[in-house]
């Protein structure tokens, strides 16, 4: 669950950086062979879907009946 939030910000973070570096270079001769490489890194980008947490599902354990046993454990005394 961490893992995929973090996988999900990463990406969201890769495409902001791309999409800037696209929109600060798509009119420039010289860069232009970058940006069409990014645009086509963007669109082949495997999209990560978002973790959707559900609210309702909820767990309930019942209480434990009767007694607990305590148990203990100790050397003899040394002779």
């Amino acid at each position: 669950m961490k893992n995929q939030k973090k996988a999900v910000e990463a990406q969201d973070r890769q495409k902001q950086h791309v999409q800037k570096f696209i929109d600060r270079f798509r009119y420039n001769a010289k860069r232009a062979s970058l940006v069409q490489s990014r645009i086509k890194m963007l669109s082949k980008m495997e999209v990560i879907p978002a973790l959707i947490e559900d609210p309702t599902c909820s767990f309930s354990f019942p209480d434990p009946e009767g007694t607990l046993f305590v148990y203990s454990f100790s050397y003899p005394p040394f002779l």
